[in-house]
């Protein structure tokens, strides 16, 4: 098995720098993207936002043949940063240009059929409600929406994180691989590259699943500085291509 292989006996490093290129970057993609996907969704898990944290901020309403009902007829709400405020009466079918707060980044205005967005106090768009397709739509179901959204935006990020995560490890390899090269060297050891390569990929294992630790300070609020793993898994790689290099050396 490559991963008891790569873990426990890099002395047999010069088989697994036989195998194929395509076998060997499945591999690290896989322990890569299962790395990631496990300490992002535990975070998600644990940490994202819920459906009552979305609830909480909408009142209750429905759109009914392109009409929006509000619970109470006027809602308003305006986060503590002023980048965003909201105002909704479905009691009219416009506002003035006296009701225009502009103090807010972005601004929202709501009537009974259309939205009008204004961005540094100037008018952006306009939507007539009955154009957006909406026709039924009640506080809940647009709860649900919005939750469904977060998590397929979130679950995006974790595979755009992951390709980060791997340009981010190929680089630790690559600087770790030419150390190596240079101790090869010094000892009187030519080794060819791309050998090197494939061995500085497996011996990157222990450091990448040392980023599983994450998820001690994810359960226990463990307060650690993050860059230590960074440095632990560029590390380890570095101590493992050394005894490689040292292994073929005596042979």
């Amino acid at each position: 098995m490559q991963l008891i292989t790569a873990l426990f006996h890099p002395e047999k490093y010069d088989e697994l720098a036989k195998k194929k290129w395509w076998k060997v970057i499945l591999y690290i993609l896989f322990w890569i993207f299962l790395v990631t996907t496990v300490v992002n969704l535990t975070n998600l898990v644990m940490n994202g936002i819920e459906k009552e944290e979305i609830s909480q901020n909408i009142p209750e309403f429905q759109i009914q043949d392109g009409v929006l009902q509000i619970e109470g007829g006027v809602y308003e709400f305006a986060d503590e940063e002023s980048s965003i405020y909201i105002m909704a009466d479905t009691s009219i079918a416009d506002f003035s240009e006296e009701e225009i707060k502009g103090a807010a980044t972005q601004e929202i205005y709501i009537t009974k059929n259309k939205i009008t967005v204004y961005l540094l106090g100037e008018k952006y768009n306009t939507m007539d409600i009955s154009l957006l397709g909406m026709d039924g739509m009640t506080k809940e179901t647009f709860v649900e929406s919005i939750y469904i959204s977060v998590w397929i935006v979130s679950l995006l990020m974790i595979v755009l994180e992951g390709f980060a995560f791997f340009l981010q490890t190929m680089m630790h390899i690559l600087m770790t691989v030419f150390i190596a090269d240079i101790v090869a060297k010094f000892m009187g050891k030519r080794i060819a590259f791309g050998n090197l390569f494939k061995c500085g990929i497996y011996a990157s294992t222990l450091g990448i699943l040392c980023q599983l630790f994450q998820l001690w300070h994810i359960f226990r609020g463990v307060d650690y500085e993050p860059t230590v793993f960074y440095y632990l898994s560029y590390v380890l790689t570095i101590v493992y291509m050394v005894r490689v290099v040292i292994k073929w050396k005596r042979e």
